[in-house]
């Protein structure tokens, strides 16, 4: 198995990409950046369109390592598509 099949491998990025992560991690991203950030983390670093199911000896492992990957993923999108009003804590003294 290729290391870059690897779930646990370093998501490699362009230099755009880089750029855009760091001004994020800053709070200076571009309207630009934010969304090539966006996309990335989600896409790329989360693998949330990708397959978990990895084979073979460490399959079952790496599956699951996968899919935790996927689950921040998923999480953000949740967060980003759901109502306000089903996201927004109570705040459980007033």
């Amino acid at each position: 198995m290729s290391q870059a099949y690897r779930p646990i491998a370093l998501t490699k990025a362009d230099k755009a990409t880089v750029h855009a992560i760091k001004a994020l991690a800053e709070g200076k991203a571009s309207g630009e950046q934010q969304r090539l950030a966006w996309t990335f983390i989600v896409e790329r670093i989360g693998a949330f369109s990708d397959l978990s199911y990895r084979p073979g000896l460490d399959g079952r492992r790496d599956t699951d390592f996968h899919e935790g990957r996927r689950f921040v993923a998923a999480q953000m999108l949740k967060i980003a598509t759901l109502p306000h009003n089903l996201l927004i804590e109570e705040d459980k003294d007033g």
